[in-house]
């Protein structure tokens, strides 16, 4: 019988790409990082999110950065926001490295873990499918 652990971990297998793989995960944290990403990267939004996606030149790992803006909530509401985020983007099996800056909209609070999981997941499936 699966634990609650396992059943979890089973259940979140997202298919973004065949041979995908799950990479080391770093935070963005320089200015000139985040300004590269807004200018070159392209462009996902959707209903609570906002994602500039970029490839790497080099490197072997995902790297995110997060927005988030006072309008969503007290500091404890941001932190578990961007926890939630970041848990998401470590399961999540990609081709290749890339650079992620996510923006949050402040409806993100009518949002449950799920649709995020998805708005996220499909966000990233149209990257690779338009980088094909």
């Amino acid at each position: 019988m699966q634990t609650g652990e396992e059943k979890e971990e089973k259940d979140f297998q997202p298919d973004i790409s065949a041979g995908g793989r799950i990479l080391p995960f770093a935070t963005l944290k320089k200015r000139n990082e985040f300004e590269k990403l807004r200018k070159k990267g392209r462009v996902f939004k959707n209903r609570h999110l906002v994602l500039y996606v970029l490839p790497q030149e080099e490197g072997n790992q995902l790297r995110a950065g997060f927005a988030i803006n006072k309008k969503t909530g007290k500091a404890f509401q941001r932190n578990k926001i961007r926890r939630v985020l970041k848990e998401i983007l470590r399961k999540v099996k990609i081709p290749y490295s890339i650079d992620v800056f996510i923006i949050v909209r402040h409806t993100i609070n009518e949002a449950g873990f799920e649709e995020l999981k998805n708005q996220l997941e499909n966000s990233l499936r149209q990257f690779f499918q338009s980088e094909r």
